[in-house]
């Protein structure tokens, strides 16, 4: 279990992470998300003891990173794939991490075919390309086969059959039991995965749910296709409704149920070429609260 409580942290007397809480239950994945600069690599780095915080703590299972027993093997990051060593090969890089974890080096020749690395095994790290680099720094954080997570844009890079194959190994180490916190820019693919949200912006938590619950409260949105769309626009507003779109014939409408809007344009003669309902996805949600037009990723 991953654990942040009151979390705070000032740069230059800016607060970068400004009292955050929130926790990520064991079998479960939390997508971190937010502008960027928003506090996510700041939040990671700080419950990770690579940063000191002004206040708060962040536990995993219900201890500091620094006072854990074997930290690597209770929590496996991934932060900078760039970060790693760039001289040494594939298996060399694993077969040390495997030694400072107290790993039987036989593991990183099975690591490195998890991650489908194996042909690059002799490669030097300096070669290989960003996807792969990530793949790689992805097999170090899973050396040690921890119980939390922590990864931070681990998707950079990858093509879509690796974005696929992270999804899979993903979702196998949540189906085994591990607290899983993972940022991406990529709102659609962290909904394929995660259980939970939580998003942050300048530094201040402004969402945490679980999704099925963020889809009941969000409720569905109803798309119109009418010739006399001004008019529906303009008694859905008065009704409480919000227009999400109002383009040409097509008005989506947030607030009201497809019963309300029918209604409505009944009692004032609007009539509807098509009425149907659309559920609201995280990217909808997180384009409400963060009033930020993203064009497939948030940016």
């Amino acid at each position: 279990m991953i654990e942040v409580i009151g979390l705070t942290k000032s740069y230059g007397g800016k607060t970068r992470v400004d009292d955050v809480t929130f926790s990520v239950d064991d079998g479960r994945i939390v997508g971190f998300i937010g502008p960027n600069g928003a506090g996510k690599t700041t939040t990671m780095r700080t419950a990770l003891g690579l940063e000191k915080p002004d206040s708060g703590r962040a536990l995993f299972d219900g201890r500091p990173y620094g006072e854990l027993p074997n930290p690597r093997q209770s929590v496996g990051a991934v932060l900078d794939a760039g970060a790693l060593i760039p001289d040494l090969r594939a298996i060399e890089l694993l077969r040390y991490c495997a030694r400072i974890q107290g790993v039987n080096k036989a593991r990183a020749e099975r690591v490195l075919d998890v991650v489908d690395l194996g042909e690059g095994r002799r490669r030097r790290v300096r070669e290989l390309s960003l996807g792969m680099r990530q793949r790689l720094a992805l097999a170090a954080a899973i050396m040690g086969n921890p119980g939390n997570y922590v990864l931070d844009e681990p998707l950079n890079g990858l093509d879509p059959s690796g974005i696929q194959w992270l999804r899979h190994l993903l979702l196998q180490l949540r189906d085994a039991g591990s607290a899983i916190l993972l940022s991406s820019h990529i709102i659609t693919e962290l909904e394929l995965v995660a259980d939970d949200v939580v998003l942050i912006s300048d530094g201040v938590l402004k969402l945490r749910s679980s999704l099925a619950d963020l889809a009941r409260g969000a409720g569905a949105r109803v798309r119109v296709i009418t010739e006399d769309a001004d008019t529906l626009v303009a008694v859905a507003k008065r009704s409480g409704g919000a227009i999400v779109e109002a383009n040409g014939r097509a008005v989506v409408i947030a607030g009201l149920t497809a019963r309300e809007v029918f209604s409505l344009a009944a009692m004032h003669g609007v009539v509807l070429d098509e009425l149907r309902t659309e559920s609201v996805s995280l990217d909808d949600v997180y384009r409400r609260i963060v009033d930020t037009k993203v064009e497939g990723e948030v940016h």
